[in-house]
Order: C-alpha cells, then sequence, then structure tokens
C-alpha cells in the first residue's frame, strides 16, 4: 500500500495539500513557471504545474473539500496537509497505530499507520463534485453498533456517556 501512487498520506509538515493525479482537481488553473516552488525533505525543489480544488465524499456521507490543492506530477503520494482540515474544523484523534478524522463528533476517515506514515484507507473516499448529506443519528449507530461487533445498545450509550 505504501508505494501505491494513489495513496493519500497525512503530513503535518508539509504546508500544502498535494496530488500527482490532474484529473482529481476541480475549477483548476495552470501555473506559470516557478509560480510555487516546494522544497521537499532531502532539500529537493519541485515546482508545482496547476493548482485547484479536490471534492471528495468520505464514507458516503460527508463532503470535504479540498482548496488550494497543489498538482505535482513528481510526487510519489498525494499528501493532505492536517492544519488546513483543523482549520476546515475537523478533529483528530490517533490511538494504536490508526488515526481518525472526525467531525461534528463522528468519525469520518482511518488512516494506518504504515512505515512511519498514516496513510488513508482511500476506498472510504469517492472523488466527485456533488453534495451529499449526511446520515441521521439513527444510521450513525446503525453503522457503529456494526463496527463495534454488534454490541448492545446500552454498551454503546455508557461508551458515548463516557466519551470513550
Amino acid at each position: 500500500m505504501v508505494n501505491n501512487y494513489a495513496s493519500w498520506v497525512l503530513d503535518t509538515n508539509c504546508g500544502a495539500h498535494i496530488c500527482n493525479d490532474l484529473q482529481m482537481l476541480q475549477r483548476s488553473r495552470k501555473l506559470s513557471k516557478d509560480e510555487v516552488v516546494l522544497r521537499l525533505g532531502d532539500g529537493k525543489v519541485v515546482a508545482a504545474e496547476a493548482v485547484g480544488i479536490i471534492n471528495s465524499v468520505i464514507r458516503d456521507r460527508v463532503r470535504l473539500e479540498l482548496k488550494d490543492r497543489y498538482f505535482v506530477p513528481s510526487m510519489i503520494k498525494n499528501i493532505i496537509f492536517t492544519p488546513l482540515l483543523d482549520n476546515a474544523g475537523f478533529e483528530f484523534l490517533i490511538n494504536k497505530n490508526c488515526f481518525y478524522l472526525m467531525k461534528d463528533g463522528s468519525s469520518h476517515l482511518l488512516g494506518k499507520l504504515n512505515n512511519g506514515l498514516y496513510i488513508l484507507q482511500r476506498s472510504d473516499w469517492i472523488m466527485t463534485a456533488q453534495n451529499r448529506h449526511k446520515l441521521n443519528n439513527l444510521e450513525n449507530a446503525q453503522i457503529w453498533h456494526a463496527r463495534l461487533g454488534h454490541i448492545s445498545q446500552d454498551r454503546m450509550k455508557s461508551w458515548w456517556t463516557q466519551r470513550v
């Protein structure tokens, strides 16, 4: 999974959202030569070729819009800059080698630690220009009931009140 060019990696120090596939971008514009230059961790300098917006739907519920996403074809991974997600109102939880992205109190995205990187599970994402809606509370409860091994409703309520 780490060698997959379609992988999405979480980064806290990058400074920008970066993608390696121009087809991901919507409402993009071509950048002039050296308009946006990025310095990689090894000191190498690469130029972004375009900038645009990526619209995604996470787990068929929540719309995520990544603005100012730079297209850099030489990048091996797609990078999501976590401070920009924080600015968009998302919360983060890292626990037991898993990364959870939450909004409005419910988990929307899961990434797993792999070779020192949190790799987002691409199967949870759908690239789209359509707006989607959140599931209602009953549907969310049913999903968590299944995810947690079909535990009882009382146990789920107990965990919820304890904020487990």
